[in-house]
């Protein structure tokens, strides 16, 4: 589910709230938990968000199952794929959560991931004055008798950039919480890959 989708647009949202935005569960037909995203644009343009919020979403739960593996799904505040200008001022990104992997008897899958700001290919990201705060990943288990054990939960990020430029500034990052054994830490900020950061 995406509440702005933007295809090779060049689009300015200012003073803009989305918010209660909920990946589907999964179902028989379709075991994996939906994504859900509040901004996604793809292609060339530019993008500016200011002095808007985004908040309480949520990736789909993953069918819960015996006989079915199935991963929960991802949340995302702004994703943006392609050449593009993109710029988040005065900005609100709050509680994301991913959706619940898999988790029964010989069941397993991965947690959805939790990230405010995620960047790839040829994108000049800036954020100013912004606040990133309560994202966590989804869950994950699979279970046999008693025990426990803890299969690729969901990983938390503020900001996810691969290639391009980032630069931030003046901006606040807090309650960034993986799952309960997640392989990977939490990060504010994560690059791979970019020409400037």
């Amino acid at each position: 589910v995406i509440a702005i989708d933007l295809h090779d647009s060049q689009i300015r949202l200012l003073n803009c709230v989305i918010h209660d935005l909920h990946g589907r569960w999964g179902t028989h037909d379709a075991p994996e938990g939906e994504p859900a995203t509040a901004i996604r644009a793809v292609g060339s343009g530019s993008l500016a968000v200011r002095g808007s919020t985004i908040r309480d979403l949520s990736g789909g739960d993953c069918l819960y199952a015996l006989d079915r593996d199935a991963d929960g799904g991802d949340v995302a505040g702004i994703v943006v794929t392609g050449t593009a200008q993109v710029t988040v001022t005065d900005t609100i990104i709050r509680r994301l959560r991913g959706g619940n992997g898999a988790y029964d008897m010989f069941t397993c899958g991965a947690g959805g991931r939790s990230t405010a700001i995620r960047v790839s290919d040829d994108v000049d990201l800036t954020v100013e004055r912004a606040q990133i705060t309560h994202l966590s990943g989804g869950a994950s288990f699979w279970t046999s008798g008693s025990c426990v054990y803890p299969l690729a939960p969901g990983q938390a990020s503020g900001i996810q950039a691969a290639g391009g430029t980032v630069e931030v500034r003046d901006s606040h990052f807090s309650d960034l919480n993986e799952s309960a054994g997640c392989f990977w830490p939490p990060y504010a900020i994560h690059t791979t890959g970019t020409r400037h950061t």
